[in-house]
């Protein structure tokens, strides 16, 4: 399986995501304008070096894994901010805002945040998986007729 386009995608995600951060296209009172700004900094450089390493399909496997662990903070995030009695929404891709203060298009918006995340984790798992059952057959075996 060629998971070419799997990485790609991942990588846009979180390069839009990281992109619209950087332009400022989220709102204050969301779960990522409540954040310190050291960790406002560290979450979008992160989503930038991760981009940059899944379209390089260097070391594919450790990147998958790598994009599932932080995946798997951002939905417990989510699920921790869904569990408050006035939840804020998550400004995850950095574009979707709910400007209402409704808690249940809040809750909603919540629910794609999570939903996304977990689409995102099933393609590292298939790059995971594709790059975990590829044979790695030494140089020197590689030659010999």
């Amino acid at each position: 399986m060629n998971t070419l386009i799997v990485r790609v995608l991942i990588a846009l995600s979180f390069g839009i995501a990281a992109g619209a951060k950087i332009l400022g296209f989220y709102e204050p009172g969301t779960m990522f304008s409540s954040l310190p700004q050291l960790l406002r900094l560290s979450l979008v450089t992160g989503e930038v070096v991760l981009s940059l390493w899944l379209l390089s399909g260097r070391m594919a496997k450790t990147a998958a894994f790598t994009t599932l662990v932080l995946l798997s903070l951002f939905s417990g995030a989510i699920l921790l901010e869904m569990g408050k009695e006035h939840p804020q929404p998550c400004c995850c891709l950095g574009l979707a805002y709910v400007k209402s203060h409704d808690p249940t298009m809040i809750m909603r918006q919540l629910q794609v945040g999570l939903l996304l995340d977990i689409l995102l984790m099933a393609g590292a798992v298939a790059i995971f998986y594709d790059r975990s059952r590829r044979k790695i057959v030494p140089s020197d075996q590689a030659q010999r007729p």
